[in-house]
């Protein structure tokens, strides 16, 4: 098995018990702005972590016009698992299309106004802690809102 396949299985065990600990949420505090956050919610940061990996492994790796998510659209942790399941699909086809690590991919970052070469480890290695690190803030904004978040890391005790 390629070793990015086997590191995603990983952050996909991870992101079920984070997923199912969404579900215990009441849908407005899902929803609901939280000011030490930038007025951000568990929903738009949810939702800003799935739109990273479409746009690295999609728009900037392929090249492709695929849609972002809209906030609007993931409500519920039902709704996040559905988008987590296309991510999972895109994921895949990226590690399937790219077997070498090393591999080197040029796009062109808008902000930046120029292309970019990193690595196929470089651009997976970015969505993953990408979402690693907003999974940790996501914990938080639970904790401010009086849940008790799991423990979610890729290895659990």
């Amino acid at each position: 098995m390629n070793i990015l396949t086997s590191q995603y299985e990983l952050f996909k065990s991870s992101r079920e018990i984070v997923l199912e600990y969404f579900s215990g949420i009441k849908k407005h505090d899902l929803i609901k702005p939280i000011e030490s956050f930038n007025n951000e919610s568990i929903q738009s940061l949810y939702t800003h972590c799935t739109n990273t990996y479409i746009h690295w492994l999609k728009r900037f790796a392929h090249k492709e016009e695929y849609p972002y998510f809209d906030a609007e659209e993931l409500k519920s942790a039902d709704d996040f698992r559905l988008a987590f399941q296309k991510i999972n699909s895109v994921v895949e086809e990226f590690i399937s299309n790219h077997p070498d690590p090393d591999e080197k991919i040029t796009g062109y970052i808008s902000w930046q106004k120029k292309d970019f070469t990193y690595s196929v480890l470089g651009l997976f290695t970015h969505v993953t802690t990408h979402e690693f690190h907003h999974k940790g803030q996501l914990m938080t904004m639970s904790r401010l809102l009086g849940y008790t978040p799991p423990d979610a890391d890729a290895i659990r005790y």
